[in-house]
């Protein structure tokens, strides 16, 4: 069975040994792991930027019903976040163990998450 990684063609595992048996599965290349946290990590860094400045606004008279707005949004993405980050982790320890059928499911939920590649 052929594996590839689901960002990019990369061919992550090629067992050969019956060349008339096409299967394909998808699995994530060390080089988009390494990318796909890393842009984890730049948007964990916008969120906490932003955090800052919301919180250093906090109780100012200025548009309270935009900052509350902001603050949510926040609390939002901060969930989504960590809820990516947990599916990465999940789809991370499925190929290492080689259960490349839930491998596959928990990248569909990624690429779910994220609108696609």
């Amino acid at each position: 069975m052929r594996v590839i990684c689901a960002w990019c063609p990369a061919v992550i595992r090629d067992d050969d040994s019956d060349p008339t048996v096409l299967e394909v599965s998808h699995g994530i290349c060390p080089s988009c792991k390494d990318k796909i946290e890393a842009d984890a990590r730049a948007s964990n860094r916008r969120i906490n930027a932003m955090a800052r400045v919301l919180r250093a606004n906090r109780g100012r008279e200025t548009e309270p019903a935009a900052l509350d707005i902001a603050h949510e949004r926040l609390d939002k993405a901060k969930v989504r976040y960590e809820r990516l980050l947990e599916e990465v982790a999940a789809a991370r320890y499925l190929i290492a163990v080689e259960d490349l059928t839930g491998a596959a499911a928990a990248l569909d939920r990624i690429l779910g998450e994220r609108g696609g590649p």
